[in-house]
């Protein structure tokens, strides 16, 4: 009985026509087939979805909090809550990330790849080349819910090692608004200003906020 239903949501997983009406438990219920061969997994997306509120929290739920749900262990949990990291990556991947020549028109795009599923704050440090070309993408910290500690030598010496020309920051205000805060635009200044110690140009400071984001040089005008 239970192989029959799978094989129907399935079948409308692949059809083009129905692949847009399944609902969000039939999704989860697909997910955990993979995961959870050999049980009824509709009571568990179910249990899931009535515990943390809707897909995408349950995708970004913690390891433990979802092994609370009876059903799911540790590999299942483990496995859920990596779905965001992949789709983060399969977003990079589509916006050709790699060696990516960034202009004002394609700016937005790129970053916000970089940030999808993620919801806790990190900042990025972008390094391009003189054709403003990307060198390397990388985390220069993790912050908490609502804030990120920065680290200018950090910094520098990303900067130093990617060998970059000119660099583009990008930070994110998880489940917040992508203006940024008077704290945001003072360290802004901080960094822009100790980059001219080593001549690179700061091109831009991009926040994220979910499909949001605002550039502070062609949005703001701090730049």
């Amino acid at each position: 009985m239970h192989e029959g239903h799978r094989n129907r949501l399935r079948e409308r997983l692949l059809s083009e026509k129905e692949r847009d009406t399944l609902n969000e438990h039939e999704i989860l219920e697909l997910l955990l087939f993979y995961i959870i061969p050999r049980k009824n997994t509709n009571p568990i997306a179910h249990a899931l979805l009535k515990a943390f509120g809707s897909l995408a929290n349950v995708f970004d739920a913690e390891v433990d909090k979802l092994m609370q749900v009876e059903g799911i262990g540790r590999s299942a949990a483990t496995f859920i809550n990596m779905i965001p990291a992949f789709f983060r990556e399969y977003a990079k991947s589509k916006n050709n990330i790699v060696n990516a020549i960034l202009t004002s028109e394609n700016v937005g795009e790129y970053v916000k790849a970089l940030f999808y599923g993620r919801i806790y704050e990190v900042f990025y440090l972008i390094s391009l080349d003189s054709s403003n070309r990307v060198i390397n993408t990388d985390i220069i910290c993790h912050g908490s819910i609502d804030s990120v500690e920065i680290n200018l030598r950090n910094i520098i010496n990303t900067v130093l090692r990617t060998n970059a020309s000119s660099v583009i920051l990008a930070h994110n205000h998880p489940g917040g608004s992508p203006m940024p805060s008077q704290s945001d635009k003072e360290i802004t200044k901080t960094i822009q200003h100790a980059l001219s110690y080593i001549n690179i140009k700061l091109l831009d400071h991009i926040v994220v906020s979910g499909e949001e984001y605002i550039s502070m040089a062609f949005d703001l005008h701090i730049i």
